[in-house]
């Protein structure tokens, strides 16, 4: 005779807990949180009258939530919200109609491509070669001029996403969108370095195969901390010179 099969009764912390959990996450993962298996779960919700989460119906304030936000906001900060899955939230956004904005798009993406910081070893010489061409050709090195000290901007500006992308999973910094307007017609991703330490630990790793722009990467990088009023005024207004129409093309 085979051996009796153990019955693991429920217990009231774990009824509870599928009430207030079965209609916002998936089985499987209700599944492995609760050391049960799916089956076992899905009879116990029937039992509760909880068994019917797929046909849970959308609401007018639900879908005023949808057409508000969803073209602005990330699809996992709307789950978080609403208690949808984001699967839900998407196909319920395609039912209405409504589409992302490039700049939630890229939120969306940055969530998981974003790099804090450049690590030279991390990229090979074809990536250093590819964004000094990058640089010469669509980006700009120019020095500003805050509270009496200069620092260091870099800046690649284009209309391919993908691109900047690219650029950010290799080498880090930051992405502006630059909207349509009369004089643009075209959606603009803007990547761009802010730090001081993290534009010079990039443009001494792409400066050998740099030609346009290296006399800018040059004295970019004789940027020092601590520098005085004088030296760098000095700085903003050589670094304006070398981009000066007249300079451009030498």
């Amino acid at each position: 005779m085979p051996p009796r099969l153990s019955y693991k009764k429920w217990a009231t912390k774990e009824c509870e807990f599928l009430r207030a959990n079965y209609r916002k996450m998936s089985n499987p993962d209700l599944a492995k949180l609760m050391d049960r298996p799916w089956q076992s779960l899905a009879a116990r919700a029937q039992i509760l009258g909880i068994s019917s989460k797929r046909e849970r119906r959308w609401t007018s304030e639900e879908d005023a939530v949808i057409v508000g936000e969803y073209a602005v906001t990330t699809t996992a900060s709307l789950s978080n919200k609403m208690n949808r899955t984001k699967d839900a939230i998407l196909k319920r956004a395609i039912n209405l109609g409504v589409k992302k904005t490039p700049q939630a798009i890229y939120d969306a993406q940055c969530e998981a491509k974003s790099v804090v910081s450049f690590d030279p070893s991390s990229v090979t010489t074809h990536d250093l070669a590819y964004l000094a061409g990058i640089v010469d050709g669509e980006g700009c090195i120019y020095a500003e001029a805050k509270r009496s000290r200069s620092s260091i901007r870099l800046t690649v500006t284009n209309t391919s996403l993908a691109l900047i992308n690219w650029i950010v999973g290799r080498f880090g910094g930051n992405v502006h969108v630059c909207k349509k307007s009369r004089r643009r017609k075209r959606i603009c991703y803007s990547w761009y370095v802010n730090g001081q330490r993290l534009a010079a630990r990039i443009l001494a790793a792409i400066i050998p195969y740099m030609v346009i722009k290296r006399k800018q990467a040059e004295l970019a990088l004789q940027w020092q901390p601590g520098m005085s009023a004088e030296a760098s005024a000095a700085m903003v207004e050589a670094m304006s010179a070398l981009n000066s129409p007249e300079n451009r093309d030498e």
